[in-house]
């Protein structure tokens, strides 16, 4: 209950930043901007400081109360919405696999190039296509095991029914080939449009799948965004957990090889929880 009352605490904070944030992008006097812009900065560190805490905490039970993750000896195809969906949330799964010497499959499904600044859309989504390219050769995977299908950042949930059927049946024709096959997806309320669309989109792939897939998810900011006691409460009997700690090494180093998101896109306090041990899926 303290978590759930912190978290609806931070709820009102962000309302609060977010209209800050408001204030000082409209046509004001710069003695106003530096009014508040310290308190947003403080609001932003305050609330990033109570979501580590919430997702350490998660986490950390999550893990105790699950399942093991069952490991057979099957071709495995991960959907990461975008470059580092794939190292922070089955970074150290795709390293077991590859040791093994199971064959793993990639596909990033957008270029992961959003930004305010159009112009450099085109120079983002190299520098992620490069960096995810560096990560998973640390994890092991063939470079031809990499699939970039390139399309708009933050769009997904925007696609359009003939655009959305078109990444279906691009879905399907990656999943083919395989008669058996582990899928890895987001979290199907991972509290961000372009992981909770990849679900979606691959689990309606799945519908006419003629052979057997085991569709498993991967958390990446469902944990963060949401109180630890709400996701112990109402889906604990459905977590599992995998054991990394032989390559928990390669998985940061996979980690470290984004490193634009690293020194730019992420929350501070953000990965702390996928630099444990362990690895969290879900199963429905």
């Amino acid at each position: 209950m303290i978590m759930l009352h912190l978290f609806n605490r931070i709820d009102t904070i962000e309302l609060i930043q977010i209209e800050l944030v408001n204030i000082v992008n409209r046509p004001i006097s710069k003695i106003r901007m530096n009014l508040f812009s310290p308190v947003i900065s403080v609001l932003r560190r305050s609330i990033d400081s109570l979501r580590a805490i919430n997702a350490d905490l998660a986490s950390y039970w999550i893990n105790k109360k699950s399942k093991p993750l069952p490991t057979p000896n099957l071709p495995t195809i991960v959907f990461a919405p975008h470059p580092d969906d794939e190292s922070l949330g089955c970074g150290g799964m795709i390293a077991i696999k590859r040791a093994l010497g199971q064959e793993i499959r990639v596909i990033f499904v957008t270029d992961g190039a959003f930004s305010i600044d159009t112009s450099r859309k085109t120079a983002i989504a190299f520098q992620r296509q490069q960096e995810a390219t560096q990560a998973l050769d640390e994890l092991g995977v063939d470079r031809q095991c990499i699939t970039f299908l390139n399309y708009p950042d933050g769009a997904l949930h925007e696609l359009l029914p003939p655009e959305q059927a078109q990444l279906i049946r691009e879905f399907q024709a990656i999943l083919a080939p395989y008669p058996q096959v582990e899928v890895f997806v987001p979290h199907h309320h991972d509290r961000h449009s372009d992981h909770e669309a990849t679900y979606r989109l691959v689990k309606t792939a799945l519908e006419n799948f003629p052979g057997t897939a085991q569709l498993w998810q991967y958390p990446i900011w469902v944990l963060w965004k949401t109180p630890c006691i709400q996701l112990l409460t109402q889906t604990s009997s459905g977590w599992h957990s995998l054991a990394i700690g032989q390559v928990i090494k390669q998985k940061k180093r996979a980690i470290a090889a984004h490193v634009s998101q690293i020194e730019d896109a992420l929350p501070p306090g953000f990965l702390n929880r996928f630099q444990q041990p362990y690895e969290l899926f879900w199963k429905e």
